[in-house]
């Protein structure tokens, strides 16, 4: 999400260390829409947070009107990563009482006697004066007029195969990655845009380019820069070291739809997934849907008494 989103957290007080974290993770993971499919495992391991008190900070955030929580679950019954969005509004003081929900659209000045506020492309920023916070943002106009690099422009925009989301944005992050980063940027889009067009993707189902520099895909598709043009020719699934496997899980955890560029799908013939990166109720969904529920639950039991037999040896050593 914009930084925007991050000086909202910033200046917002919750009055809670945990939730504070934990908001400004949300905004990072979110899309342009402030939406993530994170699994409630990958947010406790980047926040260090255990499971069972990050599930009550996240009823907490949602109470206070930071979040909305919507459940999800495939049609077979299976629970999918719950979708969480996070509700941009003016910022408050909930250590000081200020219990209000968000709300979007909310005018910018300053009423009389009330916290001052400063308009940041759109979001209003307030803070409270009794906790002396200055927010350190100027206000940029739509029609302000952004200089953008060439290398910006002719190795990045224009590429990539959708152009019709934040361009301003996606400059944004363009500006936060590093030299390395940028070029494997510069060496993804070709390929990425390849892969749209074999596919016969839809303009409307090719991710904006600020959700695809959030999601960090040009990690999952890109070679090393100095072997991009033969990376091309070659299926990246075919040719990707278990690191880059790593990074392709929490991407398919967000909602579990497997794409395309990453070969055939766990279970199916060919896949280049290394098994152990499954978790073990993965394994038992990958199974049940292949093979029907007695199969995958008499793979389970002999797993379980697999990891019995073990636990009991190192025991008696």
């Amino acid at each position: 999400m914009s930084w925007q989103a991050t000086e909202w957290v910033r200046v917002t007080r919750v009055g809670d260390s945990k939730l504070k974290l934990l908001l400004l993770m949300l905004c990072n993971y979110a899309n342009e829409d402030g939406e993530s499919w994170y699994s409630q495992e990958q947010i406790a391991s980047d926040t260090e947070i255990p499971v069972r008190t990050l599930r009550r900070k996240l009823e907490e955030l949602q109470g206070l009107g930071f979040i909305e929580i919507i459940h999800r679950t495939l049609d077979s019954g299976i629970k999918r990563n719950s979708l969480i969005r996070v509700l941009i509004g003016p910022a408050a003081n909930m250590a000081d009482g200020e219990h209000q929900r968000p709300k979007t659209g909310v005018s910018t000045g300053q009423k009389q006697g009330g916290p001052s506020a400063i308009s940041v492309a759109g979001v209003n920023l307030s803070h409270n004066n009794h906790n002396n916070h200055t927010a350190r943002a100027k206000k940029v106009s739509v029609n302000d007029k952004i200089e953008y690099s060439e290398e910006f422009e002719t190795s990045v925009w224009q590429p990539y195969p959708r152009i019709d989301g934040s361009k301003k944005k996606a400059y944004d992050f363009w500006n936060i990655l590093n030299d390395e980063n940028r070029a494997r940027v510069i060496a993804a889009i070709p390929i990425f845009a390849e892969q749209m067009k074999r596919e016969g993707r839809p303009n409307d189902k090719i991710p904006h380019m600020t959700t695809w520099f959030n999601d960090r895909r040009y990690e999952t598709v890109s070679a090393p820069p100095a072997a991009a043009a033969k990376a091309a020719l070659v299926d990246w699934h075919k040719t990707a070291k278990r690191e880059q496997w790593v990074k392709v899980m929490p991407l398919w955890r967000m909602n579990m739809e497997w794409r395309p560029a990453w070969g055939p799908a766990p279970g199916k013939p060919g896949c280049m997934l290394p098994e152990d990166l499954l978790t073990e109720m993965e394994k038992y969904q990958i199974i049940l849907q292949r093979d029907g529920r007695k199969v995958a639950e008499a793979a389970m039991s002999d797993a379980s008494q697999l990891r019995d037999a073990i636990n009991a040896a190192h025991r008696a050593a």
